[in-house]
């Protein structure tokens, strides 16, 4: 069996954040059970679609799952297991928010087979997290990860975000700290992209918010990096850090640009060349599968040439670089000299080492990755 990375989709919040463009709503929670049952019709439609497949990852992310009810849980991974095999050794996790969790909640993932948490603390400061439009505090992380830990999950994420407006390096510091001592297996550290549409994003339109300078922001992600290789940590992808043996095998699907198959509201899928996503309405996406007629917001299939792209892209993103005698056979053509120049200008610039075959960022390509990614588009 062919094994594919599968993600679900719970699009449902309590509060949207206020730098949040994800696809969300705030509240609705009325249409949870219905919006659920969906997800059991598309489960079942996608596994008569693409037979013989194993999913080897599964990812619960939102929106905010741990808003589901205790039984949500069993119910959602009984539903994936009688549509499409797990691998023995699958990575489940889900997403989770400090200030949703209960005791009886952690247990309930436990022994539903969720095996990875990944929660989104972002900060640890009350003020900061206030500015933010988050819904919990630093006790509610504390508490999180002590009930997660006494339900027996080995492998913790935290997001943690820096970049934000009034953050100090030694607040961002001290984020950092408390995620080490939280006897964590990974990290996530995104620098803030204001959004426009968000309300950070129209303060800052209206020249009412200010976040990082860019040589702040750069400090911050140094300064990360700094910390957690010295904590045995290590750095994977650009914003990812894990402990040996835990980075995050799902994420590394989409960066590798292997099969993935999304399921719920907005989901996204990559079949081959096949990329296809369902509408981001809830309602919409409840009415079109319980007609059996999915209602898609994307559907392309692409051309080689856009294929490669993608996989040069997403690849550069990873720490150990992109093998260009193994795209080369993937692809069926010789990517070095495809991309020659673009790959001598890169050179030039100091932003990538190329160590045959391998092709991979410098310290500077770090801090310019999105000139990198350009190049290949």
């Amino acid at each position: 069996m062919e094994p594919i990375g599968l993600y679900i989709h719970i699009p449902f919040c309590l509060k949207k954040c206020s730098y949040c463009d994800f696809a969300s709503v705030a509240g609705r929670l009325e249409i949870l059970p219905a919006y659920l049952s969906a997800l059991e019709v598309e489960l079942a439609m996608q596994a008569r679609r693409w037979p013989g497949r194993i999913a080897e990852t599964i990812f619960i992310g939102g929106g905010t799952p741990s808003i589901l009810q205790p039984g949500d849980y069993r119910a959602l991974m009984e539903a994936v297991r009688r549509n499409f095999p797990v691998g023995d050794n699958a990575e489940i996790s889900l997403e989770s928010n400090p200030g949703t969790i209960t005791a009886e909640k952690a247990e309930a993932m436990r022994s539903a087979g969720i095996n990875r948490i990944s929660m989104g603390v972002q900060a640890v400061q009350d003020p900061l997290l206030h500015a933010m439009g988050r819904i919990h505090r630093r006790t509610d992380t504390e508490e999180a990860v002590k009930l997660f830990h006494e339900a027996g999950f080995a492998n913790l994420n935290l997001d943690l975000m820096f970049g934000l407006p009034d953050q100090t390096a030694d607040m961002w510091r001290e984020s950092l700290a408390y995620a080490m001592s939280a006897s964590v297996t990974h990290l996530s550290c995104y620098s803030l992209s204001i959004e426009a549409n968000t309300p950070w994003g129209i303060r800052f339109q209206e020249g009412r918010l200010s976040p990082a300078s860019d040589e702040l922001d750069r400090l911050l992600y140094h300064e990360a990096r700094r910390m957690l290789a010295r904590e045995g940590f290590v750095h994977y992808e650009l914003s990812n850090f894990a402990k040996p043996g835990y980075s995050c095998r799902h994420n590394l699907i989409y960066w590798n640009r292997k099969d993935y198959l999304g399921i719920g509201a907005a989901a996204h899928s990559l079949m081959g060349n096949l990329r296809f996503a369902n509408t981001s309405d809830p309602d919409a996406y409840i009415h079109s599968m319980n007609a059996g007629m999915p209602l898609l917001s994307e559907s392309a299939l692409l051309s080689r040439n856009e294929a490669l792209s993608e996989r040069m892209l997403m690849g550069m993103r990873l720490m150990e670089g992109v093998r260009l005698d193994a795209v080369s056979a993937e692809f069926g053509l010789d990517v070095a000299g495809r991309f020659a120049g673009e790959i001598k200008s890169l050179l030039r610039d100091g932003l990538v080492f190329l160590e045959d075959p391998v092709l991979r960022l410098t310290e500077k390509g770090y801090d310019l990755a999105n000139q990198v990614f350009m190049a290949f588009v």
